[in-house]
Parts: structure tokens; C-alpha cells; sequence
């Protein structure tokens, strides 16, 4: 089908192209041959006068036209295929989809696990990936590789995304941070000061090498804080550190009670003023027609509330 004198077929070729940076990756992607991908550039570049991929040094990038086009031909052709979908059914028994869900580790151990065990209930041929928390998340909602991304609401205020106005979000559930310390670490006692704190050796998580928790944050601001000894990827890894160790960490609360006992742990409060936190899913707004989508949503909700009540809804239930 032609539009203006364009193939439309050749959009699904720009976007693999903007997308990858590359002729090879693109023809791979698309499982077409690489002389078949080069034809299709050539036909772009002749339609849009813009040769869209330029060399630099030993790479491609992009033109400042094909940065212009890249989101919106990935957008268009999202929307097309929302819309093409919007009118089936959707049955979470026979459905067979896969859900890509961007959330840190700690979260795929609160809510990734009973999500699984709902799915092998209910959805047997629904399949969920759980991908790396990273600075990019929300790029890749917006540009339609991750269908989901669960962080907490205070981060989306601090790091807010490029465009907040696409995004929709249900609240999961809320938590507070706690300091743990090995159980047989008399040093670490309810009434610590944060003098006190400052002398323990300190474990840091750090998503995907280089993302800070809100603690780390929060004590980066302080005149004082404990000198790191270590940064490890994941909460977990911090509280089998912590565990072995007379080191201290600050992690979520809800963590710390799935672990405290295997690992031997305890906790106090924290002897500086640390806000509650609030886990967020964000999603892009394109996908309010998606019966499937709609779907995955509710349950993303429902097994959080069940598995990890807030308080208000542990007293009414």
C-alpha cells in the first residue's frame, strides 16, 4: 500500500533502522536480507531527502531528522497495532502473550514471585520478563519495548521522564526504609545516633551499576555520612553482606521481613529523617484500549494489595 507516493511497508524498515543505527542490525531484526534492508534506505532517503544515518568515526548516528522522525514512526506504528488489537477479546486462560515489566530486583522479589505463581494459575500461556531497572526505563515505555515499569512514585519526582504527560500509573502499595545490621551485631541498637551510624562500615546498592537509592540520595546531602565499603547491584546482595559482616545498610522494610529470618537480620529505625516510599506501575497512555494490557494492569495491582497491604487495606480486610 502506497500513501503519497510512500510504501507504507517501508515504515516498519525506518523504524528499524532509526532504531538500530545500523543496516545489519536492522535486516537482522526485521529477518530480511541486508542488500533487501540497504534498498529500503535508499528509498527513504530519496522519499525524505535525508540520508537519516550518517557515519561517525566507526559508527552510525542518526541525522537530526531521523532523531526528529525516530519516536514518532515507532509511535505511529504502536499505535497501529494497538488499534488493530483493540476489538479482540482478551481471555487470561487461553490468551497467549509475553508482558515485558522493567523493576528493580528487590521488587521481582516482592511482587515478581506471587505475579508468577498467579499467572501458572490463571494464564498458563501468559509469559512475564522481568528487566533490569535501569535509567532508560522509561525511554523504552514510551518507545514500546517495555510494557510496564514499577519504581517508586518519590524517583519519577526526583528523575521526572522526557514526556510525564503519556504516562498512566496505579499506586501498589507503600513501604518505609529500616537500617539492618546482623542479628549478632550488638553494636546497632534501637536508640543509635546518627554520629554513631557514621562508624559502621556502610553497604550501597547501586541499579545497574550506577543508580542510587533514595537513601544513598538522601545521606549525599548530609555533612556527614558513613564511608561506603562496598556498592553491590542489588538489595538482596546488601543483606547477605550485611548478614556476614558488622556492616549496616538502609533498605525497604517489606525486604527486610521477607529475609530478616533465613539471613538473620534485624532492624531499627533510621537515625535520619527518610521519607515513605511509594511503588508505582507506569505504563504508556496508548494503552487504555488494550484489553490485555488493561488486564496484566489489574493484576499487577491486585497481587500487590494482596500480597503487601498498606495498612488501610489490612484493616478492611
Amino acid at each position: 500500500m502506497h500513501f503519497q507516493g510512500l510504501n507504507l511497508n517501508l515504515l516498519v524498515s525506518l523504524d528499524a533502522l532509526l532504531s538500530e543505527k545500523s543496516v545489519t542490525r536492522a535486516a537482522m531484526r526485521l529477518h530480511v536480507t541486508q542488500p533487501a534492508m540497504s534498498a529500503s534506505l535508499q528509498q527513504l532517503r530519496q522519499y525524505l531527502s535525508d540520508p537519516l544515518l550518517e557515519k561517525v568515526g566507526r559508527q552510525f548516528e542518526l541525522t537530526p531528522r531521523g532523531k526528529e522522525l525516530s519516536v514518532s514512526v515507532k509511535e505511529l506504528l504502536l499505535r497501529i497495532n494497538t488499534v488493530l488489537h483493540s476489538g479482540e477479546t482478551f481471555d487470561p486462560g487461553t490468551a497467549s502473550r509475553t508482558f515485558k515489566v522493567a523493576m528493580s530486583a528487590h521488587m521481582a522479589d516482592l511482587l515478581g514471585v506471587p505475579i508468577i505463581r498467579q499467572l501458572i494459575q490463571v494464564a498458563p500461556n501468559i509469559n512475564f520478563q522481568i528487566i533490569d531497572l535501569a535509567i532508560d526505563s522509561f525511554r523504552r515505555v514510551e518507545e514500546g519495548e517495555l510494557d510496564f515499569c514499577i519504581t517508586v512514585g518519590e524517583r519519577v519526582e526526583n528523575n521526572p521522564p522526557n514526556r510525564p504527560e503519556i504516562l498512566s500509573s496505579r499506586h501498589l502499595f507503600s513501604d518505609e526504609f529500616v537500617l539492618v545490621a546482623a542479628l549478632d551485631n550488638d553494636a546497632v541498637t534501637p536508640d543509635i545516633s546518627y554520629e554513631q551510624f557514621c562508624e559502621f562500615p556502610y553497604i550501597e546498592v547501586r541499579f545497574s551499576g550506577n543508580f542510587m537509592s533514595l537513601p544513598d540520595i538522601e545521606l549525599e546531602r548530609q555533612p556527614r555520612r558513613p564511608r561506603v565499603q562496598a556498592w553491590m547491584p542489588t538489595s538482596q546482595n546488601v543483606l547477605a553482606a550485611v548478614s556476614a559482616t558488622q556492616a549496616v545498610a538502609i533498605v525497604p522494610s517489606r525486604l527486610f521481613r521477607l529475609h530478616r529470618e533465613y539471613l538473620k537480620l534485624k532492624s531499627v529505625a533510621p537515625p535520619l529523617k527518610l521519607a515513605p516510599i511509594h511503588q508505582m506501575c507506569f505504563w504508556h497512555a496508548r494503552n487504555a484500549i488494550d484489553v490485555g494490557h488493561e488486564w496484566f494492569a489489574d493484576l499487577l495491582e491486585e497481587t500487590a494489595r494482596s500480597a503487601w497491604p498498606d495498612e488501610a487495606d489490612a484493616e478492611t480486610a
